[in-house]
């Protein structure tokens, strides 16, 4: 019987169920932090479309399922998750610490969408 407690323990570990969604909703939160620190309206939608992001993730069923999704439309492929950094850092080159909030959280995106869907062992 302890053999099977140990072996489900280690199931949970290599699941991690919940990784990226905590990452990026904490990641999603602090861009809107700098985004209002930087002066930007409360109301711009910048702000709005990342509070609407963070209401999707929470409610979706699946929420690494839909992290992934979101990540496959935004980064079809590894050269548009570098032009989109790209472009950010040119964008907004006078609000450094703003473009390195956006890239943090284009970076879990693109690393959720790396990792793959989660691997589910049954017994």
């Amino acid at each position: 019987m302890s053999e099977y407690i140990e072996f489900k323990s280690k199931i949970f570990e290599i699941k991690e169920e919940g990784k990226y969604k905590s990452l990026i909703i904490t990641a999603l939160k602090d861009l809107i932090k700098t985004a209002l620190e930087e002066s930007f309206n409360k109301q711009c939608n910048l702000i709005r479309n990342n509070v609407g992001y963070i209401k999707k993730i929470k409610e979706a069923k699946n929420p690494e399922g839909y992290i992934r999704f979101i990540a496959k439309k935004l980064f079809p492929d590894a050269e548009t998750f570098h032009e989109k950094s790209d472009k950010i850092r040119d964008r907004f080159k006078d609000k450094e610490a703003f473009a390195c909030k956006i890239i943090a959280v284009y970076s879990l995106y693109y690393d959720a969408l790396k990792e793959g869907p989660p691997v589910e062992l049954r017994i």
